[in-house]
């Protein structure tokens, strides 16, 4: 005799109805907001979301796994994909949550992530620890920022994250990154997110700011007179008052540093907390 199936209670099928609901909210706002990640998104094999609900929360305990949740994360993580493929330098990966999406699809199947990763970007994309990436990781993070800042048609000096940046955020992702734009000192900030998923941890600071996007090469010229007009109106306004300072004021070297809680040669504010093992090359 075959196991009698139970029927979804009435909460089942509501909850049910308001998750694929969500989920095609959040698709439309990404087709405006990252069409070429969502586009990419669309062709994954369904192998990988399948690996994701199985064996993701075995290495990242509390991942939000709702059908909304799976449609941001992996279309973050292709949004860092695409960055990292276009960008020349490595790059860091601001989100675990599209991070645990990466680990599912490199357990499950390595060899198809290489050939997507061939197929769809152009080159294969390493995943790396931190610890392995060359040069300071705020540069990496702010090559990732600028180049996925770009994939949304908008200025690094806008102050609106871009998709990845805000992942975890989104999703609540216990132990993950809350990022902002610091408006007051103008430049990448961020903060550990506790097991509820609130941001708890202590605020850090990174260089990544309109100095050194620009030292990086990565404003254009228009973007660069932007932020060297903003410095000189911010100097004249510091010239009638006491104290207060502002990230990257003078737009030299030693501003920059002004923004991150250590040097940046593998001790910087960025660290383990904005990629441990994610990173390309």
């Amino acid at each position: 005799m075959s196991p009698s199936v139970t029927a979804p209670t009435l909460i089942q099928r509501w909850q049910r109805w308001r998750e694929q609901g969500s989920a095609r909210r959040t698709q439309a706002q990404l087709s405006r907001r990252c069409p070429q990640a969502l586009a990419l998104q669309a062709r994954l094999p369904e192998g990988v979301r399948q690996a994701w609900e199985a064996h993701a929360a075995d290495e990242f305990p509390g991942v939000p796994q709702g059908s909304r949740e799976w449609l941001l994360a992996s279309t973050a993580l292709l949004q860092f994909f695409l960055a990292a493929a276009r960008t020349d330098g490595p790059c860091a990966l601001p989100s675990r949550a599209a991070d645990a999406v990466w680990h599912a699809w490199l357990a499950s199947d390595v060899a198809g992530l290489a050939a997507f990763q061939r197929e769809h970007l152009g080159r294969e994309v390493p995943h790396l620890p931190d610890s392995r990436l060359p040069g300071p990781l705020d540069h990496a993070l702010g090559r990732c920022y600028a180049a996925c800042c770009r994939q949304e048609q908008r200025s690094p000096l806008a102050g609106r994250l871009p998709l990845v940046f805000e992942l975890d955020a989104l999703t609540r992702m216990p132990g993950g990154w809350h990022y902002r734009w610091n408006k007051r000192l103008r430049c990448l900030s961020h903060q550990v997110m506790d097991i509820d998923g609130d941001p708890r941890g202590r605020v850090q600071l990174h260089a990544v700011h309109g100095a050194s996007l620009a030292g990086l090469g990565l404003l254009s010229a228009a973007e660069a007179a932007q932020w060297a007009q903003q410095n000189e109106r911010l100097a004249r306004q510091r010239d009638g008052a006491t104290g207060g300072s502002s990230c990257g004021s003078s737009g030299d070297g030693a501003s920059a540093s002004d923004c991150s809680s250590a040097s940046g040669d593998g001790g910087c504010s960025c660290g383990s907390s904005c990629g441990s093992g994610c990173g390309s090359n």
